[in-house]
């Protein structure tokens, strides 16, 4: 991957965090024949403005954790005065008590969510800001050697990345959004929302209309018969009394779609139930944005088993279910422990 030039930024009240990220920057910009730049906001009088990096800049972002975490004095600020247009970056706390706890996974977050790419990270032991007994002397000789090969790893990894292209990088993201319904799903963690982050930035899309466009795409089945609607996304499961039951679901951010879709699927599974040995029917209407799905069911069994699973009756001919848009995390483990309920003495 190209790079053009190397940044060395920091927050270094006591000159630990600068001495640690220009050795870093320094091996990096030489071993990539690049030149060096630095980014000083520990005074006040040069927090003004924002800082703009650019694609092909590799920045090396440290600063000391205390309490475990960035100084708080200074996080609103790393939260509005950097824009890293898909810069890379390397994130590096520094600290002189036991560790760095949070300190370097939430500068990591914060590099992400402006921008950046992370392509690694380090905690680095120095002297401690109150006192010289914790960390003494650090970082000491043997410390800026490790800390200069760090740099230069650093440089050999960036040297050895592909450019994702925009079409694949655009596709990736789709996943991701499809898989964690736009970071809805109990599924979704912290670097799904990530990754997406850096994917849609090199695509070049922004993410929630991207979803729109992406799940009304997905949802819009007005050609299709009942039946491909019903079976688009379906699995068959057995319960406890080797009672078999089948879930479709389809999601949706449009309500109205919801409702046309309900409609068309009702009469449906009323035949569908009693084939592939199905006695029980379900089917899952999501609304993404509200965070909700609406229960379609039927069979002998079913209302009960879904009563005893999320206890509560239904709404007429389905169940409301807020918070509920995970077959596999929510739905499932629910209805299973229904199924156990119901074949023991306690139904």
């Amino acid at each position: 991957m190209k790079i053009t030039k190397v940044w060395a930024v920091y927050f270094s009240p006591t000159g630990n965090a600068k001495k640690v990220v220009t050795t870093m920057a320094k091996r990096a910009a030489e071993c990539l024949g690049v030149p060096m730049g630095t980014v000083d906001f520990t005074l006040p009088e040069n927090r003004e403005g924002v800082v703009s990096f650019d694609k092909e800049d590799l920045a090396f972002f440290s600063t000391p954790v205390y309490a475990g975490r960035i100084p708080n004095k200074m996080l609103p600020y790393v939260q509005t005065a950097f824009e890293g247009n898909g810069a890379l970056a390397v994130a590096v706390s520094v600290f002189g008590n036991r560790n760095f706890d949070n300190g370097l996974i939430e500068l990591r977050n914060e590099l992400e969510a402006h921008g950046f790419h992370t392509v690694a990270g380090a905690g680095i032991p120095t002297e401690h800001v109150f006192s010289s007994k914790l960390a003494t002397g650090r970082p000491d000789a043997d410390d800026l050697v490790k800390i200069a090969e760090f740099g230069e790893k650093v440089a050999e990894k960036v040297s050895g990345l592909t450019e994702i292209p925009e079409k694949i990088a655009g596709l990736l993201c789709a996943a991701i959004i499809s898989d964690t319904l736009m970071f809805r799903s109990p599924t979704c963690t912290q670097t799904d929302k990530i990754a997406a982050s850096a994917l849609a930035l090199i695509a070049g899309i922004k993410i929630e209309d991207f979803a729109r466009e992406m799940f009304s795409a997905g949802s819009n089945l007005k050609d299709k018969s009942p039946e491909e609607i019903f079976y688009q996304d379906y699995k068959k499961f057995i319960g406890e009394g080797n009672v078999s039951f089948g879930v479709g679901q389809i999601s949706s951010m449009d309500s109205e779609e919801l409702k046309e879709i309900k409609e068309k699927l009702m009469p449906f599974m009323v035949s569908e139930c009693g084939r592939h040995d199905i006695t029980r029917v379900y089917f899952m209407l999501t609304n993404i944005l509200e965070e909700s799905t609406e229960l379609l069911f039927y069979g002998e069994g079913s209302q009960q088993m879904a009563e005893i699973a999320f206890e509560k009756k239904p709404d007429g001919d389905a169940f409301c279910l807020p918070g509920v848009v995970s077959r596999k995390k929510q739905l499932i483990p629910a209805m299973m422990e229904a199924a156990q309920l119901m074949n023991s003495d306690y139904a």
